[in-house]
């Protein structure tokens, strides 16, 4: 597997941030979790990885597969990128072609060729655990594909490979309307983590026509501070928490709404605003700031063979 050793740093520490959510969901499928190797040859572990064919997230779901699974898109959010359900959907399919086929080597092959195909050749020549790999009824690059992966469930066995602990995080319950890209800046997250542990995100402002709640991954270091930074929002006005440094005229400006609107709004505001103070922004205005999409979208990436790992990791070094 030398093909993987210069690969594999960028691997394990892009893992960090989403290989405690791979992991659970495993277990909650009661899948082995040695299944977990299977994202470093589909995406190199990049949850953001897009394949020339349309192939997506860390499993590398196609459009149709994921809706097979039950796994839904829009333009808010990506259920492929998102790590526990895209998890939980492959190790679902998995076990699923492991009872029809009864082996793990064949498992793979229809995760990676498909099982219709899969079943086509073995029909026309069957073959056994106990046949070897090289005698597999399959094409190459599926063979390819399946002795990479159980090359690196053996090197991790023997303890030639190893992945960093995963970064602890808890899930925390968001409601909208929020602005994400504001909380991350308020509570100090490092550039980019919120969107690194919850790479389902679409948006980094969640207002008009959202869900009620929004799930995130949140560093255990971070929790508390987050907590604090969060307010109850009402139905038609967004919460925020003064920023250290922040004037009302910062606050105008970045919501695009008028100061004589934000006092109106907030009559017991002082001219002079203090950091953690909590101020009302009328859920109308915010029709007029344009959403900005997760920033590391912009990211282009392709999984499996022709991964580069350049522009992948970068984000992960901010």
């Amino acid at each position: 597997m030398r093909a993987y050793q210069p690969r594999w740093p960028g691997i394990a520490k892009r893992s960090r941030y989403v290989r405690q959510t791979v992991l659970e969901a495993l277990s909650q499928a009661d899948a082995p979790l040695e299944l977990q190797l299977i994202p470093a040859v589909e995406s190199g572990y990049d949850p953001y990885a897009q394949s020339d064919v349309g192939a997506t997230g860390l499993w590398q779901l196609m459009p149709e597969t994921a809706a097979d699974l039950h796994i839904v898109s829009n333009h808010q959010f990506d259920g492929r990128r998102d790590v526990s359900r895209s998890t939980h959907g492959a190790a679902q399919f998995l076990k699923k072609q492991h009872q029809r086929f009864g082996s793990w080597p064949l498992a793979l092959a229809a995760y990676h060729l498909g099982p219709n195909a899969v079943q086509r050749r073995l029909q026309r020549r069957p073959w056994h655990d106990g046949d070897g790999l090289k005698r597999l009824p399959l094409p190459p690059v599926t063979k390819t594909y399946i002795r990479h992966i159980l090359g690196l469930i053996a090197l991790q066995q023997e303890g030639r490979i190893n992945f960093p602990a995963p970064y602890p995080t808890e899930t925390i319950e968001v409601q909208t309307p929020v602005d994400l890209e504001r909380l991350h800046t308020v509570v100090a997250l490092p550039k980019n983590q919120l969107f690194l542990l919850n790479p389902k995100l679409g948006k980094m402002q969640y207002f008009q026509n959202s869900p009620a709640t929004i799930s995130l991954r949140i560093s255990q270091k971070r929790i508390d501070r987050l907590r604090q930074a969060m307010v109850q929002d009402s139905a038609d006005h967004l919460t925020i928490r003064v920023g250290q440094g922040e004037t009302i005229r910062d606050i105008s400006r970045h919501y695009q709404v008028s100061v004589n609107e934000l006092k109106r709004t907030n009559p017991n505001m002082n001219r002079d605003i203090k950091p953690g103070m909590v101020l009302q922004i009328p859920l109308r205005a915010l029709t007029r700031i344009k959403v900005s999409d997760n920033p590391l979208l912009t990211r282009t990436s392709t999984g499996t063979e022709q991964q580069d790992e350049m522009p992948i990791l970068q984000a992960y070094n901010d």
